[in-house]
């Protein structure tokens, strides 16, 4: 799906077109006015990156419109510590960067948030998403033993599908778990969230599709068989354009790295 994008302050401000008249209706011409907007805090996982909850008003119909902003603050002496210890570039994984994943993964036909604004003044950077509305994790919905069978193997193809598309145009997506996908009761529509850490390659090194498939599979170990996981990559490798079935090298290295994801996270939540 395609999104128009349209730059105001100076370029320090992008609108999805289709929000044009709901950020005026709230006051919202430049920059700074989206990042002081008045929101509630929701999710706080580090001291550089918060989440808060909006409500727009549309004046149209009367109406309140919930969303959600992230605000970013300046990459930190932390993060830039360990990209030198670790040898690695530094890479600002900043509210604009998530921004431009949000309108990739939506050009290339991937369930996700729907942007509305993104804003960067000096190094301080936010964005505006729209709340997906009667969703249900798509984690709990796999700890529901009276989940049906149909259902579950349905959630498998489209997180498969999800998987596949992504890993084929380049991207990966780097904390791929169950958790961050949405399952809409609505329209049955499933979205993938929590893109401030993709990264995109021409060519997508194996590295990262074994990283995010690890992560998924050892996020929905407890819920799942071998015969849903042969499902899955039955469908993940029709999107892909990648045959697991002559790649076995990197099913061991999926298991190898689901094993080393389980133990870490053992050894950091069961202490």
């Amino acid at each position: 799906m395609k999104i128009t994008i349209k730059k105001k302050d100076n370029g320090r401000l992008l609108i999805n077109a289709d929000f044009t008249q709901l950020l005026r209706d709230n006051s919202i011409h430049n920059a700074s006015d989206l990042w002081n907007i008045e929101s509630e805090s929701v999710k706080n996982v580090v001291p550089d990156r918060g989440t808060g909850r909006v409500w727009l008003k549309d004046r149209e119909t009367g109406s309140r419109v919930e969303a959600y902003i992230k605000r970013y603050q300046p990459f930190t002496f932390t993060d830039a510590l360990k990209a030198v210890t670790s040898f690695k570039k530094p890479v600002a994984f900043d509210a604009i960067h998530e921004w431009n994943a949000i309108l990739t993964l939506h050009s290339i036909g991937i369930p996700t948030m729907t942007p509305i604004a993104a804003a960067h003044s000096g190094k301080h950077t936010c964005n505006l998403t729209l709340a997906i509305d009667n969703f249900t994790r798509a984690s709990d919905l796999f700890k529901d033993p009276d989940l049906p069978l149909v259902e579950k193997k349905r959630i498998c193809r489209e997180i498969a599908k999800i998987a596949g598309l992504m890993h084929k145009s380049g991207y990966a997506h780097q904390d791929f778990y169950l958790v961050h996908f949405f399952v809409s009761s609505t329209t049955d529509q499933i979205f993938i969230i929590d893109l401030q850490r993709v990264i995109s390659q021409k060519r997508l090194a194996a590295r990262w599709r074994i990283k995010d498939l690890a992560q998924l599979f050892f996020s929905a170990a407890p819920f799942v068989t071998r015969y849903d996981i042969a499902r899955f990559m039955a469908t993940y490798s029709h999107y892909s354009g990648l045959d697991w079935r002559k790649n076995r090298r990197m099913i061991a290295a999926i298991r190898r790295k689901a094993k080393r994801i389980e133990k870490h996270h053992r050894r950091r939540y069961q202490q």
